[in-house]
């Protein structure tokens, strides 16, 4: 039997719903994709478009999602998209329905004029598509003998917590107001999106306030163990924050994730915190070497002393980059100029965005200089995932 592959519309909604709750329910645990993802659905089905589907005798048997995520980076904007949702009806597989899905994102991709993309899954199954596990993510364990201990049992805080609802549109604008102060995020055009990015996967928004004002947020699981989202008026109040919220719920630890850029609230929760570890955020497939080296450039050299030289490496398929660094000016550019060293993707991925140093990332040699700029501050917010 023949099949179609289509772009998914409104009415597609519920079908694409179910098919996706029975596929994830049926391989893992029972899934409710409505109340996990409620950014991916919207409320009246514009974002169906976003759906690719292989449609058989008008059943949907695979779908996969490509969905578009503007990413600030520093002064630069980006397009990175998530692909993401993929799924086989278990009936079906074995049967190349998935691979021409992915064909067929990947095109489309190329034609979005897409900076990069992400997704997670299997490696294997997605490195002949060019992703790659690379960036870097610091994830951070605070217990009550941490607070106890390192505050030397004068930990006190008159912050209390409050949870918001999606009708609480002046708290969560200004919760969206702190987010875009950070040195990289992905775009929330509204208090409504904000809200559904923030209870992604069944996640609870509290406002932080003192003295009935809001000071900042946090975003944790049902459990409240694990801070999915936090941001404050100031470093210091984050880690008053995580800290009083460890307190003010009796719980014996709380997890929570810091990224690279993050440098200042790095240094206040290092000395604090039990222990933490480096983790990969996601897969990343980069189209645009040049733009995506240059924001993440850029970024690190104007919070960071970075060494003043330029050199030059070759990306297989893409072609030559100049990076450049003079100060706090940084760039990356595409160029003609001879490489001191030639660089597969999935190599350079490593490379530039870690975590590992560029000498443990594969066995070329490589000049000094560049090593010293390396790795980049690539990394992803969980609850950005579509």
């Amino acid at each position: 039997m023949s099949y179609t592959i289509e772009h998914l519309k409104a009415e597609d909604r519920q079908d694409a719903l179910d098919f996706l709750n029975m596929v994830f329910s049926m391989e893992k645990a029972p899934h409710d994709f409505l109340k996990a993802l409620p950014k991916m659905w919207g409320s009246n089905g514009e974002r169906m478009k976003y759906h690719i589907a292989l449609k058989e005798d008008n059943h949907i048997r695979a779908i996969v999602g490509v969905y578009p995520l503007p990413v600030h980076i520093g002064e630069e904007t980006l397009m990175f998209y998530t692909m993401g949702n993929v799924a086989t009806h278990p009936h079906f597989k074995g049967q190349g329905y998935m691979s021409a899905l992915l064909d067929v994102a990947m095109r489309e991709l190329h034609d979005l004029n897409a900076d990069a993309a992400r997704l997670g899954g299997l490696r294997q199954r997605y490195a002949r598509y060019g992703y790659e596990p690379c960036g870097s993510r610091y994830d951070f364990t605070l217990n009550r003998n941490n607070v106890l201990r390192f505050y030397e049992g004068k930990f006190a805080s008159d912050l209390t917590f409050k949870p918001m609802t999606a009708q609480d549109d002046e708290l969560l604008i200004f919760c969206n107001s702190l987010f875009e102060k950070n040195r990289i995020w992905v775009e929330r055009k509204d208090a409504t999106i904000f809200y559904e990015s923030v209870t992604a996967w069944s996640s609870v928004p509290y406002i932080a306030l003192r003295a009935g004002q809001p000071v900042g947020y946090l975003s944790v699981s049902k459990s409240g163990d694990q801070v999915q989202e936090f941001a404050a008026e100031s470093e210091e109040m984050a880690v008053e924050m995580l800290c009083a919220w460890l307190e003010s719920n009796n719980l014996p630890k709380l997890a929570f994730t810091v990224e690279p850029w993050q440098d200042r609230l790095c240094s206040l929760v290092q000395p604090l915190c039990e222990d933490w570890n480096i983790q990969m955020p996601s897969r990343f497939c980069i189209f645009h070497w040049d733009k995506v080296i240059n924001a993440l450039l850029k970024l690190k050299a104007s919070y960071t002393p970075l060494l003043p030289g330029s050199c030059t490496v070759e990306i297989e398929g893409f072609g030559n980059v100049r990076l450049t660094v003079n100060g706090k000016e940084a760039s990356c550019v595409e160029t003609k100029e001879p490489a001191s060293v030639s660089l597969t993707p999935a190599e350079a991925a490593r490379v530039f965005f870690g975590p590992m140093p560029g000498v443990a990332c594969c066995g070329k040699s490589f000049d000094a200089l560049l090593l010293s700029w390396l790795p980049l501050p690539l990394s992803w917010n969980t609850m950005d995932r579509v």
